[in-house]
């Protein structure tokens, strides 16, 4: 045994015995492949490793890349801060040369001193954007939900839009515009002057139906408390195209967000916000948060309807609450509470054909009432599945065809242990002398870790995200009908919910929206950045997966280190840099791509592993 091999040995056993960990790589690492000039001239490939115990960078550190036959092709020092940008304990970002592009079969080693990783191969992608096209001056919308049909063509609903898009990689974009009646705007919103708009803040998601219809909703801001009318509106657009098709939604001050299609049924399910007003301490709510569903073939579709209510709230001077003068049985806080009443079906009415039926969410015995429920996702068991996203901390599951609500609690953000705020209060009046408490942790009371994303994989588990859980997380299916998961156990967690978290989250910068199942039954996500701000590049928002079968979370390279200088309409300043920020994400089954919606830089992104998958 030569004296080489004697002290690697002990170090390990010195490194072992100081319970330090070993390095180890999450395989495969990643590389992009990004052909485009003025992002990447030297066509740098991009790599990312993604594991545990890579240590501090430190003068002992090496990352080497070989070929199939072991050859050894590159090697990089961990103080080469130009080919290893990120160094840290649970991510390495690596910008190799362009030689490397034609190397398939590459594999990575990472060497922290006296100890190194096994090999392990590295999956190419390629990367590509598409620029969302802006064809309202009147407007400055970012895409937010992704949705891809059979022909593998891509819905985009935007932020702050007035239009629906959708992007053929062989053909190109189609922009549908959404007609509105003849006033100065149907929605409203506080960022507008607080005044009437025509611009829809809220539509949060979109949906491709099996005939490849594409459903999506509109609304205005929740939290607008002016005097204009704040609606809500279903849109649905052909699988060929031609002009929208659009139901308004009864009533006032909606904020519609989720949507769903029963094919089964052939009805819309959409989700309403809680309709309330708060005097000093005593909040009255006309309506709790709801699920809503109508069948779109009995009722006809209004593009140009005005809002303009027919019948008058009927409310006393000392009264908080009235009700609207036709549809008695309707509770209202003013005229536009009123709107469309009569179409809103009675509790007693057994056919709903003709009526949109609406099911209030209840509160649990031991929680919040919920105030704007989020994404909605059929299951194929024919349940709909909800994100409690404000106010209550969970997700909910509701059973058509029973009436029965399931909730399921969620833990406290961990972001929210570092907030003090026993000195200082959220949203204080400004003339207010006390201290006002950081943005994130009034975030934390209000939607704790803000549920967002669902999807279904293969073996029928809920798989969800939410803004500030800095992980990926599910929900088996033999446990959804198991008792234990409607409590937390006394340490906060759900005994039912198994966790994926991201290496190295960050919660002031970092935010989770999306996830979506491929068909090897990897989970993929998107990171995304507060305000469109990254400090470092290298340490950049990224796309990644959960793995099937190991869990291991796998970070792609962050593509902020493609750069992007903002014209003022990208989240940041003129000139400054703004980082990749993901929020929607798809999967295309027939071409194996993800996609996903980058917020901040108005694009569309498309990952293609190679080689591509056999059809």
């Amino acid at each position: 045994m030569t004296a080489r091999i004697l002290r690697a040995l002990l170090g390990v056993v010195l490194l072992a015995g100081a319970g330090c960990a070993l390095p180890r790589i999450h395989a495969p690492a990643t590389a992009l492949l990004h052909d485009d000039l003025a992002d990447n001239p030297d066509g740098h490939v991009l790599l990312a490793v993604t594991g545990e115990g890579f240590g501090r960078r430190s003068s002992a550190g090496r990352v080497r890349l070989r070929n199939a036959d072991g050859r050894l092709l590159l090697e990089l020092a961990a103080t080469d801060h130009t080919g290893v940008p990120l160094w840290s304990d649970q991510r390495l970002v690596l910008v190799a040369p362009a030689a490397l592009a034609g190397k398939p079969a590459l594999t990575v080693e990472v060497a922290t001193g006296v100890v190194g990783t096994p090999p392990a191969a590295v999956a190419f992608f390629t990367y590509e954007h598409f620029d969302v096209p802006r064809t309202d001056p009147d407007s400055n919308p970012s895409p937010l939900a992704i949705a891809v049909d059979h022909r593998s063509r891509v819905a985009v609903v935007e932020e702050f839009q007035t239009q629906v898009k959708r992007f053929d990689p062989s053909a190109g974009w189609q922009v549908f515009d959404l007609p509105q009646g003849p006033t100065q705007g149907i929605f409203a919103s506080e960022l507008f002057n607080g005044g009437a708009t025509r611009v829809s803040l809220f539509g949060e998601q979109i949906i491709v139906d099996p005939a490849d219809r594409i459903w999506t909703t509109q609304g205005g801001w929740m939290l607008y408390s002016g005097a204009h009318p704040n609606h809500s509106r279903v849109v649905m657009i052909e699988a060929d195209g031609g002009a929208a098709r659009i139901w308004p939604v009864p009533g006032d001050d909606n904020s519609v967000v989720g949507i769903a299609y029963d094919p089964a049924s052939e009805r819309v399910w959409f989700t309403q916000a809680q309709r309330a007003q708060r005097e000093g301490d005593t909040t009255h709510v006309a309506h709790p948060a709801r699920l809503t569903s109508f069948d779109p073939r009995a009722i006809a579709p209004d593009a140009r309807f005005d809002f303009i209510a027919h019948e008058h709230c009927e409310r006393p001077a000392d009264a908080a609450l009235g009700v609207c003068s036709a549809t008695p049985a309707r509770r209202c806080f003013d005229d536009g509470d009123c709107v469309l009443a009569a179409r809103v079906c009675r509790d007693e009415q057994s056919d709903d054909r003709g009526c949109f039926r609406e099911v209030a969410i209840p509160t649990p015995a031991d929680g919040k009432p919920l105030a704007l429920p989020g994404p909605l996702l059929r299951h194929s068991d024919g349940t709909l599945w909800f994100s409690g996203y404000w106010g209550d901390n969970d997700l909910g599951r509701f059973d058509p065809a029973s009436g029965a609500f399931q909730r399921f609690p969620l833990p406290r953000p961990p972001g929210e242990a570092s907030c003090d705020m026993s000195d200082c209060v959220c949203f204080p009046p400004r003339d207010s002398a006390r201290r006002a408490c950081p943005m994130r942790c009034c975030l934390y009371v209000l939607i704790g870790r803000g549920p967002w994303g669902l999807a279904e994989d293969a073996g029928g588990n809920l798989a969800f995200t939410a803004q500030e859980a800095g992980a990926v997380a599910l929900l088996p299916r033999d446990r959804f009908d198991d008792p234990r998961c409607a409590r937390l156990n006394a340490d906060g967690t759900n005994p039912c919910i198994v966790e994926y978290p991201l290496p190295n989250y960050d919660p002031e910068i970092t935010q989770l929206h999306s996830v979506v199942a491929d068909d090897a039954g990897n989970l993929w996500f998107g990171e995304s950045r507060v305000d469109g701000l990254d400090r470092d590049p290298a340490r950049g928002a990224a796309l990644g997966y959960v793995q099937a079968g190991t869990g291991r979370v796998i970070l792609l390279p962050p593509p902020s280190l493609y750069p992007y200088a903002s014209s003022g309409r990208e989240c940041r300043p003129v000139g400054e840099p703004v980082a990749f920020s993901a929020t929607g994400i798809a999967f295309d089954p027939r071409r194996g791509a993800i996609w996903n919606a980058d917020y901040c830089r108005k694009r569309l992104g498309r990952l293609l592993p190679l080689p591509p998958p056999a059809r």
